[in-house]
């Protein structure tokens, strides 16, 4: 039987990860027995989701489900062979996805500090629930600013607003002080419009790429499947939707521009979501040597990894 790493666990969805969350569906419609393991080890296989058989451990999603493929749990072999090619070109959109949902949760100042971070405390031992928070947030910023997105640091344009405020709600009667106001308001325009500017990268590339979707998608779309039959795109969309629309999330820009733009899409990862939900799922936390470990840790602040 198959054991499938992932992290977490975490209070609002079973894992905050779309490679994790997406892997657990793909296994779940091709009727494979296994256990989710909610270890939270990168170092098992370099990275998670990590898929542990009797003879080895695959990290990645894409490598896992090449894996799985080649032992004939092929979600996407009744596609036609027009679906096919489709299915192909909608999967090239999911590291875009990716760099979007990774927005949300870790690139958002005000998302990760309320919302993300806070979930390292429930899974991750003392020390390595700051270590690993902060790497995993800088991974996501330098994608962002790959694809053209983060432009600005929400850390600093927080910082300027919050400080312009507090001048403001305590002003002082000597020049020096409003001197001091006046360039925090400055400082204020200059923080609102570099995250003005990101947000506004952020919704034309997410708009582009949910546009481009529904174009490719079939009339199926309304009964939770992209194409005839379900596919690896529909696993890896949906996954990015559900972590997109987190309730917890506050004020997120991309959930705004989906209920208002793309219902019918909302609609379509709802009806996929019951598909899964009628199926069993185990789930168990580490044992072990499961558990997250420093040595390997260690090894990434280093540079041996």
């Amino acid at each position: 039987m198959f054991r499938l790493h992932v992290w977490g666990p975490v209070s609002t969805s079973l894992t905050f990860s779309a490679p994790c969350l997406a892997t657990i569906w793909y296994m779940q419609l091709c009727d494979i027995d296994f256990t989710v393991v909610q270890s939270s080890n990168e170092g098992l296989a370099g990275e998670l989701p990590c898929l542990e058989t009797s003879e080895k451990k695959i990290g990645g999603a894409e490598s896992i489900i090449r894996y799985l493929k080649s032992l004939g749990h092929n979600l996407d072999a009744d596609l036609t062979s027009d679906e096919q090619i489709k299915n192909t070109a909608l999967l090239a959109y999911m590291s875009s996805l990716q760099t979007i949902t990774e927005y949300c949760l870790f690139v958002d100042e005000e998302a990760y500090q309320k919302v993300t971070r806070p979930m390292f405390n429930e899974f991750m031992p003392f020390l390595m629930q700051y270590n690993v928070s902060v790497r995993l947030r800088e991974q996501a910023k330098d994608r962002c600013c790959a694809a053209g997105i983060d432009t600005a640091t929400p850390s600093w344009a927080v910082s300027a607003t919050k400080m312009a405020s507090e001048s403001l709600t305590n002003p002082k009667p000597s020049m020096g002080k409003l001197y001091d106001q006046s360039v925090e308001r400055e400082k204020q325009k200059d923080a609102s419009k570099a995250v003005s500017k990101t947000v506004f990268r952020l919704l034309n590339s997410a708009t582009e790429i949910y546009t481009d979707m529904m174009d490719t998608a079939t009339a199926n779309v309304a009964k939770g499947s992209l194409f005839s039959t379900v596919s690896t795109s529909d696993v890896f969309l949906c996954a990015h939707l559900q972590l997109q629309m987190l309730p917890a999330l506050p004020d997120c820009a991309v959930a705004g521009l989906l209920k208002s733009k793309f219902p019918a899409l909302l609609q379509y990862e709802d009806v996929f979501v019951e598909k899964i939900g009628n199926k069993d799922l185990k789930v168990e936390g580490p044992l072990g040597k499961d558990a997250p470990l420093w040595i390997y840790h260690l090894k990434q602040i280093l540079g041996w990894y």
